[in-house]
């Protein structure tokens, strides 16, 4: 029995010693637990005691693995998080931020330039800010009205800037007068500024019964030689120029008609001048000192050989050409002056 119970000391010495340790007292030690297991039938070849018992009893330190939490309070995008990552929040911007790699970025590029409130161009309803008093944003995104260098119109945010007198016409924010009197011809012109754009059967309509409320009577849509007088400083089409699309009139000095585009048409005479170089507004082929200038006009006069064209000018590049009545464009209403 006394054997026995030094056996089991020697090898729990054994068990909490360090691999060599171990080893030597293996060698040093008799082999007393074989002989025990003859003794006890086992035969030598017995499995010897398992170790990891002696292991966990004999060890104090734990290897349990505790998963790492990241922490980014305080940081922002790039920070190391404590774990090896990084933080990704970023301050909040207009159209919306977001972390990518180290750096924050915008997911969209507001514009609030000279803005004060409305929407930035990213979707929101109030990305440059909002009124005081929750008063409207203007459409202009302003939080109020502006009528600096304006007489009439609109102010930019639902309100007016004022009216213009009897035979006045707000255009651009400036008053206009609805009419011009050519001293060369003594024909009394509708403005560009209060001009409508219609069908060629609506612009007859329209100027015959003065449904513009111009002041005078005897208005009527014009001719293409009345509208030919409103040409300046091209050549081919101003009045007693090569082009031969002409229409009876008096004061233009024309006795007969020549309206066929077959015959009386020329493109080499009649869309001879070049865009923009005119002597008027803006490079307009138009009275000098009418502004807004003329633009594009019907005439009165139809092809005779195309029933469902009328004669037009366009007064960017002193033409005279044709378009189908169905078409819409400006209409010049005229009357004999004074």
């Amino acid at each position: 029995m006394r054997v026995q119970v030094s056996v089991v000391v020697l090898l729990a010495l054994a068990a909490c010693s360090g691999p060599g340790e171990r080893d030597v007292a293996a060698l040093d030690a008799p082999n007393y637990a074989a002989s025990d297991a003859r003794a006890e039938g086992r035969g030598a070849d017995a499995s010897p005691p398992d170790e990891s018992a002696n292991d966990s009893v004999c060890t104090s330190e734990d290897t349990t693995d505790t998963p790492c939490v990241p922490d980014c309070t305080g940081k922002v995008c790039g920070d190391d998080d404590g774990c090896g990552g990084n933080c990704t929040w970023c301050p909040p911007t207009c159209g919306g931020s977001v972390c990518e790699g180290s750096l924050c970025g915008n997911l969209c590029a507001c514009n609030c330039d000279g803005k004060e409130c409305g929407s930035g161009g990213c979707g929101g309803d109030d990305e440059c800010g909002v009124c005081p008093g929750g008063a409207p944003c203007c459409p202009n995104g302003r939080c109020s009205g502006d009528c600096t260098d304006r007489e009439c119109g609109d102010d930019g945010c639902f309100g007016s800037c004022g009216t213009c007198g009897e035979g006045g016409v707000c255009f651009d924010n400036t008053c206009q007068s609805t009419t011009w009197a050519d001293p060369e011809t003594g024909f009394v012109w509708q403005t560009a500024a209060d001009a409508p754009v219609l069908t060629w059967e609506a612009a007859i309509v329209y100027c015959d019964e003065n449904a513009g409320g111009l002041p005078g009577a005897g208005w009527r849509l014009p001719n293409i030689s009345e509208l030919r007088t409103l040409i300046k400083s091209c050549r081919g089409t101003e009045t007693g120029g090569e082009c031969n699309v002409v229409d009876v009139c008096e004061a233009c000095g024309t006795t007969a008609a020549c309206l066929a585009e077959s015959t009386c048409f020329d493109d080499a005479v009649c869309n001879a001048c070049v865009y923009g170089e005119g002597a008027g507004a803006i490079g307009f082929y138009t009275p000098p000192g009418v502004d807004p200038p003329f633009v594009f006009a019907w005439s009165s006069s139809s092809y005779i050989d195309v029933e469902a064209f009328a004669w037009v000018i366009d007064f960017t590049e002193g033409e005279v050409s044709g378009r189908a009545k169905e078409e819409t464009t400006w209409a010049y209403c005229v009357r004999e002056g004074p």
